[in-house]
């Protein structure tokens, strides 16, 4: 089945608000095994919506409209919706009670405004919304499906969730259309170009029928397509693609997942019962804070110490001002105490460091700006790594984090 979104607001254009609601519909849809082959944003323009409309369901199965269906007057979305499929509004009871009930569960009373509302294209089934008084509208014709969907983002993920995604579900059932599936693998210290090299041509990678390259700042992410019959073949596909690369890149693979790092390391340190301690410095507690982001952190992580000036790690962290003086703070020494004394403090099982120059000023010619320095310690041994990042002061700052995290993945992975 191949799908396309069209994303209605002249917000959108402008750049006024980000478009959501197509990353979320096509992250749902991409889940289902459905392919996405266009993805659209146009104003709050009668002339260019319903020939829009026409275009996308010219080339898809289905198309999701989202936008356009509120109660003020540039909400013309259901007005288009008339134009494209030449019918009438006709006032739809259910939808009326529905907007009746959520008003008075507010103590309040629907105005005309909102009443207006209940009104929808003859020719479409209202989609009930309890989260909003914007109904959603399913139209069916020629073995195509076209569905328009209110823009506000959590009405839009409670109409599909509990009426859009079962009725997909059931056409994708009863007919023959291959599947599409998707795995991310997530590899990190090798740049986009040298993984390209090592994997060689995606065409000889078995059973593929896309291989997609997506580099970022904090690794490259590898989009790995296969299209089957169902699911259960398509998965037998892609694992057979995956261990074709694994022999190629293995070394460099950090997860098989969309995942954020933390999600996994936060269950990897719950499930093996390690602790972690840190000592920051350029980063200022960043990588303190995105241990914490997930609830649970607790169980793992002690506390840290937010060393910024040197006076702070002679004071708090018990280095030795004549080892600051002769090595600088941003050193393989002063990382390696920095780690190794923060962990006996906190009788953790693991303790991290990050000293670095994250500028603008600051750098030198042995050591320019983007230089820092990783300590890592555990009971077995103590370790370093140095890094020279590129980018802004926050980007410097933000990969150090990074590389931080993907340092104790490494640790408690073993790799």
């Amino acid at each position: 089945m191949k799908a396309s979104i069209l994303t209605i607001g002249t917000e959108i254009c402008i750049g006024q608000i980000v478009n959501s609601n197509a990353a979320t519909i096509g992250a749902k849809l991409t889940q289902l095994g459905i392919s996405v082959i266009a993805n659209s944003s146009i104003p709050d323009n009668l002339p260019q919506i319903v020939p829009e409309i026409r275009r996308l369901g010219d080339s898809s199965d289905l198309l999701i409209i989202t936008g356009g269906l509120g109660p003020t007057q540039d909400d013309i979305t259901k007005t288009a919706l008339c134009q494209f499929f030449e019918c009438e509004m006709i006032f739809e009871d259910s939808v009326y009670q529905t907007i009746d009930y959520l008003f008075k569960s507010k103590g309040k009373t629907v105005t005309e405004r909102n009443r207006a509302q209940a009104y929808i294209p003859a020719k479409a089934v209202a989609l009930p919304n309890l989260s909003g008084t914007a109904p959603g509208l399913l139209f069916e014709s020629n073995g195509k499906m076209i569905v328009a969907l209110p823009g506000v983002p959590y009405e839009m993920e409670y109409i599909y969730e509990n009426s859009l995604k079962a009725k997909i579900k059931s056409v994708l059932e009863n007919s023959k259309s291959e599947i599409e599936l998707h795995k991310t693998i997530r590899t990190y210290g090798i740049f986009e170009s040298y993984l390209a090299d090592l994997i060689g041509n995606s065409e000889d990678i078995p059973n593929l029928s896309g291989l997609a390259y997506l580099p970022s700042a904090n690794g490259v992410r590898l989009r790995l397509t296969v299209q089957s019959r169902d699911f259960v073949s398509a998965e037998i596909k892609i694992n057979e693609a995956i261990a074709y690369l694994e022999l190629r890149i293995g070394k460099y693979i950090q997860s098989y997942d969309e995942s954020p790092m933390i999600e996994r390391i936060s269950k990897l340190l719950i499930m093996s019962g390690k602790t972690v301690a840190l000592a920051e410095s350029c980063t200022a507690g960043l990588l303190g804070g995105e241990l914490t982001r997930l609830a649970g952190s607790s169980s793992f992580f002690l506390g840290g110490f937010m060393t910024y000036s040197n006076d702070s790690k002679a004071k708090l962290l018990g280095i030795d001002s004549a080892i600051i003086d002769e090595h600088g703070a941003v050193s393989e020494e002063v990382a390696e105490l920095m780690a190794k004394n923060v962990r006996v403090i906190f009788k953790s099982d693991i303790g991290i460091s990050i000293t670095g120059i994250a500028g603008p000023d600051g750098g030198t010619d042995s050591k320019p700006v983007g230089t820092v320095w990783f300590g890592l310690a555990s009971q077995e041994r103590v370790l370093s790594f140095k890094q020279i990042f590129p980018g802004n002061r926050d980007a410097i700052r933000n990969r150090a984090v990074f590389y931080a995290l993907n340092m104790l993945n490494n640790l408690l992975l073993e790799k």
